[in-house]
């Protein structure tokens, strides 16, 4: 149908306005609107229908503007080329009209209705497009661990989930997950491996194209090797310290480490105790943990230990009163007035 067809349309459709019966005018849409936004980049055909009769001929509004007429599908509609985005056509002998778009965006959000001469203009049905996320995910943060790492991101508005993805550096594969949140875990890490990692913004309408993943390189925890001992003597009565330290070329850090006491055959005594009950103190300097037992008494007098948290490695310090060597914890011994052994003892590399 030409452009001055159109026009020739709409004027008879207001000349004859006294035959108004939009009861017989019925829109529709394919794949309905009733299920909900509809995702970009897919096609929908709006169509018309009533009971055909003479001079009846159809004319799809957007809003109150002619298709013909709007300033954006006017010019696509005019070509009436069925390849094109657009495309308009109808069949008065059968009473039906379609308005096919391709490539639908959320541009083409707008309220469509149908109007035909001698019937009028019906009621309308609103396009709703669904767009994947416009922007990228910000924020990418790696905690790993032996052998997991915790990965964690910022929202993305628009985004309902998101596409997460590991790989061992160097390799092609990635091993992927959809998550809902902004954080995952993955498992199953090799020790002391290199991998990256990545992450995507998505919604039911999937992930835009042309927006990069953000991406993260990481290292997985080193298993340690537990070093040797060294030893000297303190005062009773007086300020001891006990030391576990970090290989400088590992990754781990000294929060890593808990120290633990154990008096004869008494149930071991953990870390968060041994402050509560200010036998002692554990700082960090470094790569190094440092358990401070404010006061060598017989109360202190026992097997002290540094473990790492991990099954691959514990560490342990031995002090018996003289140098000693190996991975066993560290005994304390006391006796009154005596000189003792004084407390430092250093895990090294």
């Amino acid at each position: 149908m030409t452009e001055v067809m159109h026009h020739v349309i709409l004027f008879l459709s207001a000349l004859s306005c006294v035959f108004c019966n939009t009861e017989d005018l019925r829109i529709s849409s394919s794949p309905s609107l009733e299920a909900g936004p509809i995702n970009w980049k897919q096609q929908i055909t709006i169509s018309c229908t009533w009971t055909p009769g003479s001079m009846k001929f159809a004319d799809i509004f957007v809003g109150e503007e002619s298709i013909f007429t709007h300033p954006v599908y006017g010019p696509i509609v005019s070509q009436e080329d069925p390849e094109a985005r657009l495309f308009f056509s109808q069949d008065i002998a059968l009473g039906t009209a379609e308005l096919v778009i391709k490539d639908i965006t959320e541009a083409d959000n707008n309220a469509f209705s149908c109007m035909v001469s001698r019937i009028g203009r019906g009621n309308p049905v609103t396009l709703e497009v669904l767009e994947p996320p416009t922007a990228g995910v910000s924020g990418l943060t790696a905690t790993p661990d032996f052998t997991s790492v915790l990965l964690t991101w910022e929202a993305v508005d628009g985004a309902t989930n998101y596409n997460v993805a590991w790989r061992a550096s160097g390799t092609e594969d990635w091993n992927a997950a959809d998550v809902p949140g902004t954080e995952h875990t993955f498992e199953g890490l090799n020790v002391a491996s290199d991998y990256e990692a990545k992450v995507e913004a998505s919604n039911d309408a999937g992930i835009r194209e042309g927006i990069e993943p953000a991406e993260v390189s990481f290292t997985t925890k080193d298993n340690l090797d537990c070093g040797d001992i060294q030893s000297i003597q303190p005062f009773a009565n007086q300020q001891a310290s006990l030391k576990c330290t970090v290989p400088d070329d590992a990754n781990f850090a000294p929060s890593d480490i808990t120290w633990t006491f154990q008096a004869g055959d008494a149930t071991p005594v953990e870390q968060e105790q041994i402050i509560n009950s200010e036998i002692g103190v554990v700082t960090f300097d470094n790569t190094t943990s440092i358990l401070t037992i404010k006061s060598v008494t017989a109360d202190t007098v026992g097997f002290w230990k540094c473990n790492a948290a991990s099954e691959y490695c514990t560490f342990s310090v031995e002090l018996t009163g003289a140098s000693v060597g190996g991975n066993a914890g560290t005994t304390l011994a006391y006796s009154g007035t005596v000189l003792l052994v004084a407390l430092i003892a250093s895990l090294l590399h």
